[in-house]
């Protein structure tokens, strides 16, 4: 995600003119890469698509830059959290698509290698993520294969661990202005171990036969890699991209988005962290305001999809649950539950929904502490639970 002192450079943006915060930021990326450089031992290359225009490789543009801005979000609390103001912008610039000969794949994370040894930091969101992606300091020899035929990697650092948020937001949405316009015969690398929901989002997408498992025990000398930054980073949306995979899921399964009214309450109870300490009393203040408990990941992905595309309102703690908000009508309501040890991360479900539309609502809660911060038991204030219902409009039914 994003590093502090990102954090810093976002909360001055606005008292510093433009063409200023430009010419600091091509420094630092400059400082960036040389240290880079001096810590791997390897050159770097920030912008593929330039190197691939100077060495006459060929590049297609296919998502052009876009821009909006995000409303703050609904809350009962006193003040708006700061990693919300810091977000209001959102900018995204073009993607190209860049066909490269003689490439290499090293490693878990996917590190992508120029013909000419320099490595491409958007393989891993950029400079600031790899600098302190332990692969890069120690590229450690490993088999060469010499793999023939045309390839696109869909291997993402975040989404390594099969996460289900990172791997629809930041691997399925890497195909997005790119699957239509690749050689019918291009094969997509992938983890070496898939979970079943990942080899079911593959198939909705048509590619499930043509996948390349990958480890990270080799190094990869691929003839011919097609290479495209990320659409968005992880955390940040864009309507188009999201507009684009929710439609493929819809059309795969048959799925018109409409509100029945219904009210889901998501619950972690089958998850090893992050489960609500007083549970029962959560799920008794629902059931009055009609919501029914969902666990969705026991559900097949096309009922989770159906189930979403019906819903009225949403309520969860933060947690993965909530990307399915993306198959849901225009306009549903989300009610994020924030345990204070994920509230860097409150964003990320507030993004996603100023990206299609929805009503993002939020309030913090108490913690249980564990043995990992982000592992935590949320203990839900039941008045705050209540209070923020009735502010969505959400009151009992009559």
């Amino acid at each position: 995600m994003i590093r502090p002192n990102a954090r810093i450079r976002r909360l001055v943006a606005s008292a510093v003119p433009t063409r200023v915060l430009r010419a600091v930021e091509a420094r630092r990326r400059r400082r960036t890469a040389t240290a880079l450089e001096r810590s791997g031992g390897v050159p770097v290359c920030d912008d593929v698509a330039a190197w691939a225009v100077a060495n006459g490789r060929p590049v297609r543009r296919v998502l052009e830059a876009s821009e909006g801005h995000r409303n703050l979000p609904h809350t009962i609390e006193p003040e708006v959290l700061p990693v919300f103001r810091q977000r209001l912008e959102a900018r995204h610039g073009a993607r190209d698509l860049v066909e490269l000969d003689g490439a290499r794949l090293i490693g878990r994370t996917g590190l992508v290698f120029l013909p000419d040894g320099r490595l491409v930091s958007a393989s891993v969101f950029g400079n600031a993520v790899l600098e302190a992606e332990p692969e890069f300091s120690r590229v450690a020899r490993r088999r060469r294969v010499t793999k023939p035929g045309r390839y696109f990697s869909l291997l993402v650092l975040y989404a390594r661990e099969g996460i289900y948020y990172h791997w629809v937001h930041d691997t399925l949405e890497l195909l997005a202005g790119v699957l239509d316009v690749l050689p019918p015969d291009t094969r997509f690398i992938v983890p070496a171990t898939l979970r079943p929901y990942q080899h079911e989002t593959l198939r909705v997408l048509g590619i499930d036969d043509r996948l390349e498992p990958f480890s990270g025990d080799e190094v990869w000398d691929l003839e011919t890699l097609f290479f495209a930054p990320p659409a968005v980073h992880s955390g940040s949306n864009r309507t188009d991209v999201d507009v684009w995979l929710r439609d493929r899921f819809f059309d795969a399964y048959s799925v018109v988005p409409v509100s029945s009214g219904r009210r889901i309450y998501l619950t972690r109870r089958e998850q090893a962290r992050r489960r609500v300490r007083n549970e029962a009393a959560v799920e008794e203040t629902m059931r009055r305001y009609g919501f029914e408990t969902v666990a969705p990941e026991s559900l097949p992905l096309a009922e989770q999809v159906a189930l979403f595309a019906e819903c009225e309102a949403v309520v969860s703690t933060h947690g993965s649950a909530l990307t399915n908000i993306l198959f849901a009508p225009t306009g549903l309501k989300v009610l994020d539950i924030v345990e204070p040890g994920m509230s860097d991360l409150a964003y990320i479900f507030w993004s996603l929904s100023e990206s299609l539309g929805h009503e993002y609502w939020y309030f913090l809660t108490e913690s249980v502490e564990q043995v990992h911060e982000r592992a935590n038991e949320p203990v839900v204030d039941i008045e705050k639970l209540t209070a923020s219902l009735d502010s969505m409009g959400l009151g009992p039914p009559a």
